[in-house]
């Protein structure tokens, strides 16, 4: 079995790179007047008035509806996306203090993924283009995360790129707005063969080739969608798709694709260079629902509820300094603040001091039932020791709880599962946790890894052979592919046998010569008489007790003698009936009585013996 991870709190947003400067911790900031609002598929925490923060409500919405629709594998994370929004530079300098501590461009928003919620950070006086555009870019990312996983990275950018560059205006969206090229006129594009075949975003390993990657990516993909009048292009791109999630590797696969790919590298240069990019026209579609932007319910913030939202928007970037000085003024001006008490735990799970985040999370649970993510902290600290049985028992109702306030939640299905394998508990009740696990995160290779163990566990083992068989496919590190290689080298020490089966007769036969009449009823019943998967290994015996006339005809047919174990009595019961099934022939001539009655025993896994 193994732990699933908790993930850390060390979060980089995929377009801007957040760095790990830390702010000097100093006094809390001065305070605004504080709102939040709540739309139907997002939260605004806003020092702007209240009517410009329904509008951000309602731009977000907007942005929503038009990825749902015009995107076939977008989909909602099950994590809430809380909107920041500052009404000017201060609110930035506050949250991002990293942009402050050096020299270089300044975002005018950032999008910051995270574990338990997603944060927008954006400036309302900004320049709107510029401030959504990012944002766009990494809420393509949210929705179809788990549609691009197998996406190569020029692709999953191109189309984070594209789609990022969106306008709304009321309900009308236009997407894949044009942009000028001058990148191009100092830098060379990357060879066609390089982009293709970059397994990895090159933020990293390539840092001067970053801005090209990004701008290359767009630019192949805008011709892709919009500028390819024939559509060869776009069949070919769906082809190129379908090799490389048929594991071809992607150099391969677009050669096959998009065949020569110098042409293609020709073809894409003239039409950055051309006037055919700036003047290609932008997809435009409207809104599928209807924004009510006035209708959103909002309410004015006490002064320690926004420090502490801050402070969670700081933790979650792995800014505690900064985030510490907020947390103690609000939990100063309100001891009973859940989210500082849940946020606090962070930090302290952060710093590897479990005693101190187990108490904080405790705090959380206490004073706010509704938070899923205290719930689930404190339920993996508090099982920390196996043998703590009253811990265990809160912290199972805890991982009970968090699944039921947020269904979709695949940690808490994880870790509930993983409880009670290691726990040798509820194995029947953890294979369906299990699997929702696995439903809900597929690419996560400890759910899996653990949902194999509880198979193997309740003798299930074909379904646990084709765990083994997928987890390479899911494994992306050189760990995981090591875990994968375990579990295939160990499953066969769970391979089963042939359960091992006899059976035995108790009669009287009255001196009649009635052997070969029993040995044909025998066979008959032990040729229909299987032992259901699950109970491979178990020991134990039926008896079944027989009354059958002169004429061959069953009058009697009843358990005699239980297993405790209903599957198995099922099992002996379903290979008489079918051994019966067709008439019996008559007694033996010699048989003195009306009636004959017998006894028969099927041993599993045991050695027949004496019974009296």
């Amino acid at each position: 079995m193994m732990r699933p991870r908790v993930r850390g709190l060390t979060l980089v947003p995929l377009a801007v790179l957040v760095l790990a400067n830390e702010l000097v911790a100093g006094a809390p900031p001065a305070d605004d007047g504080w709102v939040e609002i709540r739309s139907p598929h997002f939260v605004v925490v806003s020092n702007v008035d209240v009517g410009k923060a329904r509008r951000t409500a309602g731009d977000f919405e907007r942005i929503r509806a038009v990825f749902l629709d015009a995107l076939d594998s977008a989909r909602d994370e099950s994590e809430p996306v809380v909107i920041l929004a500052v009404k000017n530079q201060d609110g930035l300098k506050e949250l991002l203090p990293d942009y402050w501590a050096r020299e270089g461009a300044r975002p005018d928003g950032v999008f910051q993924p995270g574990f338990d919620k997603h944060f927008v950070l954006v400036r309302l006086d900004g320049r709107a283009r510029a401030r959504y555009q990012l944002i766009y870019h990494e809420y393509f990312h949210l929705l179809n995360n788990r549609s691009l996983r197998q996406t190569p990275p020029w692709l999953n950018e191109g189309l984070a790129e594209f789609w990022g560059r969106t306008s709304i205006h009321g309900n009308e969206a236009e997407m894949g707005l044009p942009v000028g090229s001058r990148l191009f006129r100092t830098k060379s594009m990357l060879p066609l063969e390089e982009l293709f075949g970059l397994a990895g975003n090159p933020h990293d390993a390539y840092p001067d080739k970053v801005s090209v990657f990004y701008a290359q990516s767009w630019a192949l993909v805008h011709y892709i969608m919009l500028g390819d009048p024939t559509g060869q292009a776009k069949a070919a791109l769906d082809q190129y798709l379908s090799l490389v999630r048929g594991n071809v590797d992607s150099l391969a696969a677009a050669k096959q694709a998009f065949g020569d790919l110098e042409k293609l590298q020709e073809t894409l240069g003239d039409y950055v260079r051309s006037d055919r990019l700036r003047d290609t026209r932008p997809m435009k579609m409207t809104a599928s629902i209807e924004i009510e932007e006035a209708s959103y319910p909002a309410r004015e913030l006490s002064r320690a509820d926004s420090l502490a939202m801050r402070a969670s928007f700081l933790a979650a970037g792995d800014h505690s300094q900064a985030a510490w000085p907020l947390l103690k003024e609000a939990l100063r001006l309100d001891p009973e603040n859940a989210l500082a008490h849940e946020t606090r735990g962070f930090l302290h799970f952060h710093q590897q001091k479990s005693e101190d985040a187990l108490r904080s999370f405790s705090r959380a649970v206490e004073l706010d039932s509704q938070s899923y993510i205290s719930h689930y902290y404190f339920a993996v600290l508090a099982t920390e020791n196996v043998g703590d049985a009253d811990a265990w028992s809160k912290a199972e109702r805890s991982l009970q709880r968090a699944i039921a306030i947020n269904p979709t939640f695949g940690p808490a299905y994880g870790q509930l599962a993983y409880e009670y394998l290691r726990r040798d508990q509820n194995l029947e009740g953890a294979l369906d946790i299990a699997r929702r696990a696995v439903t809900l995160e597929p690419h996560n290779i400890t759910y899996s890894f653990n949902l194999g163990h509880i198979l193997l566990r309740l003798s299930l083992y074909e379904e646990a052979l084709a765990i083994g068989e997928r987890l390479p496919a899911i494994a992306t590190t050189a760990e995981e592919e090591a875990l994968a290689a375990a579990y295939r080298d160990n499953i066969d020490s769970y391979r089963p046998s042939a359960p091992r089966l006899a059976s035995t007769v108790h009669y009287d036969a009255r001196g009649a010569d009635i052997q070969p009449w029993i040995h044909g009823l025998t066979e008959a019943a032990r040729r229909h008489w299987s032992v259901p998967p699950r109970e491979a290994f178990t020991v134990g015996h039926v008896a079944m007790e027989i009354s059958v006339r002169r004429s061959g005809e069953i009058v009697g047919l009843r358990l005699n003698d239980s297993s405790g174990i209903p599957a198995l009595e099922r099992a002996a019961e379903q290979a008489l009936r079918q051994a019966i099934s067709s008439p019996l022939p008559p007694l033996p001539d010699d048989y003195p009585g009306e009636v004959f009655e017998l006894v028969l025993i099927f041993w599993y896994n045991e050695t027949p013996y004496d019974r009296t």
